[in-house]
This record gives structure tokens, sequence and C-alpha cells, in this order.
């Protein structure tokens, strides 16, 4: 028997030949130990070819030919192959009137197609800018932007790429607008948290130099999340996020130093921002009065935005498989009156920078007498231990490749499969089989802090 293996290029190009006289064996030059006959399996009619190291210009069609004493016979089939890849979603920072964020996916083959929708697969009004090119290796890459704007509870949003081919779909998530509200249970006895659990500060007779942390109730593990926190003009504060070990400290009221590990912050104290690199930036920009945070679980960083400048401030490494909780730490109270409240402010009011710079000028332009009657009438008016009364004081500035080788009818989605779902990496060999029939196959932000939360 004579067996056969070649493919239209668009003249003939040998794959693998087999003689049984002396079982020889020959690949074609460019297939040189990437190619992989059953001779096993003969007998019961299978004369598959597998291909090792797929690459994607070997797609296309094959012929398999063979010679027996019985005849000859051919068959052709088409192969076809797919590639897909890991998507990341990446927060750009404050972009205008919204937030800017970025969605890349390297690998993909044939060209595949790009959406942004919300977990329901309801496609955003926004319409996204989207390149897409392809590398030496015939692949393709996937850049699109897109700009949330602010007034909205966006929710989950998804960046889902598309093969064309098969439809097979990856994707990458992040939770804008999360739901973080302070945790009564996790909290400095020396502070005092809003009703709504948005709203931090110090008591007026808060006394020493110890952290008072409030944590969050949520955590979040290989997860991504943004949110905005209104620092003000408060001069000592610190924010960001903490470890599961590090928040029971807090609950148990063991934290009386800065903690060494399981801490991860951007702070301010006497003027000066920390981490060093933090005040470098801060220092030549304007106050940063609302800051944006933005966790990537999934890549192990955590993110820090000045959103009145529209600038990323910096980032640092965090771990990428442990829950981490957002927590608040506000500055000490000063001459019997309360500390600068700290302030988690909701995405539904985002309205950006141009409010918040107004107000921001109006606020500069008061004078100190004006700022000790502030204090003044803050000790007058201070209410119960929940909130604020009216009397308190409110902040002049606003919250602001694998290569997959198949053959067509076997190349369909699953239905079963979630949208969006990540499936497991594809095996790298795959066979193209002649049937044992051999007959012919087809082919085929400053965000505004709601007044109820001011007020609570």
């Amino acid at each position: 028997m004579e067996l056969l293996w070649r493919k239209y290029e668009p003249e003939y190009i040998i794959i693998h030949s087999y003689t049984d006289r002396g079982k020889q064996e020959l690949q074609g030059r460019d297939y040189k130990d990437r190619t992989e006959l059953f001779p096993n399996e003969f007998i019961r009619g299978n004369l598959s070819l597998k291909l090792k190291s797929l690459r994607v210009k070997e797609a296309g069609n094959y012929q398999c030919i063979v010679k027996s004493a019985e005849g000859n016979h051919e068959a052709l089939t088409e192969l076809q192959i797919e590639a897909t890849a890991p998507v990341r979603i990446s927060v750009m920072g404050p972009e205008g009137s919204g937030l800017g964020l970025s969605c890349k996916s390297t690998g993909w083959f044939p060209e595949p197609t790009v959406r942004w929708v919300t977990q329901d697969e309801q496609a955003l009004a926004m319409e996204p800018v989207t390149t897409i090119t392809q590398d030496q290796q015939q692949l393709y890459t996937v850049e699109s932007h897109i700009t949330v704007p602010g007034g909205k509870d966006a929710g989950e949003i998804w960046c889902i790429v598309q093969n064309s081919l098969t439809g097979t779909k990856q994707h990458s998530a992040i939770e804008l607008g999360v739901a973080i509200t302070l945790d009564p249970s996790h909290q400095h006895p020396e502070l005092i948290v809003s009703e709504h659990g948005q709203r931090v500060q110090c008591r007026p007779s808060s006394l020493g130099p110890a952290p008072r942390i409030a944590v969050g109730h949520q955590g979040f593990a290989s997860q991504r999340a943004y949110w905005e926190v209104e620092v003000g003009d408060g001069e000592d504060w610190e924010l960001g996020v903490l470890s599961e070990s590090t928040r029971a400290q807090v609950r148990r009221g063991e934290v009386e130093e800065r903690p060494k590990e399981g801490f991860w912050a951007l702070g301010r104290a006497g003027g000066r921002y920390h981490p060093l690199e933090a005040d470098t930036l801060l220092q030549s920009q304007e106050k940063a009065v609302i800051i944006g945070v933005y966790l990537d679980g999934e890549a192990g960083k955590l993110m820090f935005y000045n959103v009145v400048h529209m600038a990323l401030i910096m980032d640092i490494p965090v771990p990428d498989s442990e829950t981490l909780y957002p927590f608040l730490s506000p500055g000490p109270a000063m001459g019997g009156a309360a500390g600068d409240p700290l302030r988690i402010c909701p995405p539904r009011d985002w309205d950006f920078p141009q409010q918040l710079v107004q107000k921001r000028s109006a606020k500069d332009a008061q004078s100190k007498d004006t700022t000790e009657h502030r204090g003044h009438a803050m000790q007058e008016g201070w209410g119960n231990d929940l909130g604020w009364s009216s009397g308190s004081r409110t902040p002049v500035t606003s919250c602001s490749s694998d290569c997959k080788l198949q053959e067509s009818q076997q190349l369909h989605p699953d239905p079963s499969q979630r949208p969006g779902e990540i499936q497991g990496p594809p095996s790298g060999d795959t066979a193209v089989t002649a049937a044992e029939t051999m007959e012919e196959k087809s082919s085929s932000h400053p965000t505004r802090c709601p007044e109820s939360e001011s007020k609570a």
C-alpha cells in the first residue's frame, strides 16, 4: 500500500508519504517532525494524519491518495484554523465627562469582532474606537477604546472578542460603580461612619497617632473594580486596599500602627503624599481632591488616579490570588473639632472636572476667618454618632494561541456555553482524518456626593 497526503497551495505540496515496502515514511520539507500517521490503525481504515505545532498559513485544502491491490482511492478535506487569545480590560483614567476603558487581545485568527456590552449582553450606547492589525504570523491583534459617561450606574461592563469562523468568545469584565460601603464591625472605635456607610471621619475626642481604619463590606478576589473617594482639603488621609488578615486585625482592634504587610495605599500627611513616587508627581499638579482607585485583581495591580487632573498617579503590585478589601483612614480631629471626612462617591453622580475646578476656585478664595468660623460651627453643630447634623462641615469641593486546527464540520460554538465564557486552552495537535469509506468530505468624576449622604 502507498499513502500520500498533500496540500494545494496552489501547487501540490507533499506533507507526508508512506509505503508498506520497508515501511518507509517521508515528511515534507516544511513539515519535518510535525506530522504523524497511525500504522496500527490502517487495518481499520484509519489513514489519519496528525499535524503538530500548527501555523495559520497551513489552513487550506488537503488531499489523501491511497494506492493498493484493491485499487486507487482519494479524498479531499478542508482544514480550517481557529486561534483565540485572552482578553484584558484596562482603565485609562478619567476622560472628559467619563471614564476611559481599553480592551486588548493578541493572537486571533481569522479576524475577530469586538463588542462592548453589559453583563446581560446589551450593547452599550457609546461608540467605541477599534483598531485591528495583523502580524507576520498572520495573527490578529484587536484594540478597542470606549468612554463610559458619568451620571449612570454602569455596573459590570464586558468586552467580548469573538472568532468570526466558529463564534468562540473570550471576554474580560470590569465592575464600575461597585456599591462600596463601610462595615461598622470593621472600623476603629474613634471613627464615625454615616448611615449609608459611604462617609467617615474621626470623632472630636479622638487622640493619639494610631491609624483609624474603616474597611469596606465587599472584598474583591481576582476581579476588576473602580471607585472614587473624595478626600477634599484634608491634610491627613490614607486609602487603598488591605488583605483579609489585616481586615481581621482591624475588627479585633489590634492595629496600633500602620500595617507593614497586607496593606496597599496612597496617603497624605503633613502636606506630603506617600509613597514618594506619588508625592513627586502630585506636587506638580493641582491638588488631588478626588482619588480614583482601580483594582485589577487579575493583573495584580492597584492604580490611583487624580480625577481632577485626569492623570494616573501611580500603580503598585498587589496579590492576584487574595481577597482584597477597600479601606479609608481619615485624618485625626484637631482643636476639638471632628477630623476631615472621606467620602466614597457613587458613580451615578459623576459629572467630572469642570464643575469641580470651578468650585475649587471659589474655595481657594475663602479667607482664613471663614475657615476658623467653619471649624467653630462644626463644634456647635455636631450630631449623633451615625453621621453629621445640619451644622456639620460639608466641603466646598464635590465628589466628584494556541492555534486550533479542525475540520470544518467540527467547528461550531457550543450552544451550552455561557456568553463570553472562557474555554480551556485548545489542543495544539489536531488530526486531519480521511474517513474509512474515503468519501469526499465537505468544507464548510469629580463626582458629586449625594445630598442624602452628606447629611446622613
